[in-house]
């Protein structure tokens, strides 16, 4: 049974899902409203409606020691069409990767965008993100600086 079938007919379960490592990560819809790492404080927001934020990052069992590489996804359910703006703020010095997944609102997935990042602490780059949610649309990324 597809996800769409358990999730029952006509229900809007269209994803959007970005991830980078060794950065914060910040998206930003046409309103203006947030979710992500704040780019200078590294807190989490949530303000997009049906949105979360996932640090990811493994310290030593054996040590103790902080982990020194980390990842950050961004999930927003139900995602409206539009533009977002995709910021990230390099942590660390070295490559690293922006990957973008989407499902459109039958559940099907779209293509997947990845975009090699070099890194260095306080780098930014930024990004406009164009998505749709009808199945069969393709997200597309540009990159602005």
């Amino acid at each position: 049974m597809s996800l769409a079938a358990a999730q029952g007919p006509g229900r809007d379960i269209s994803l959007l899902s970005l991830t980078v490592d060794n950065a914060r990560l910040m998206v930003i819809d046409a309103k203006g409203v947030r979710a992500g790492l704040d780019t200078n404080s590294g807190a989490q927001v949530n303000d997009i409606p049906r949105s979360f934020v996932a640090v990811d990052a493994l310290d030593d069992d054996a040590t103790g020691e902080s982990a020194k590489d980390f990842s950050v996804t961004v999930h927003i359910e139900q995602p409206a069409a539009g533009v977002y703006r995709v910021i990230v703020v390099g942590q660390a010095t070295g490559m690293s990767e922006l990957r973008v997944s989407a499902w459109a609102t039958d559940g099907a997935a779209q293509q997947e965008i990845r975009v090699s990042l070099p890194l260095t602490a306080k780098s930014r780059a930024e990004f406009r993100l164009h998505f749709a949610p009808a199945p069969g649309s393709r997200p597309s990324l540009e990159k602005v600086n």
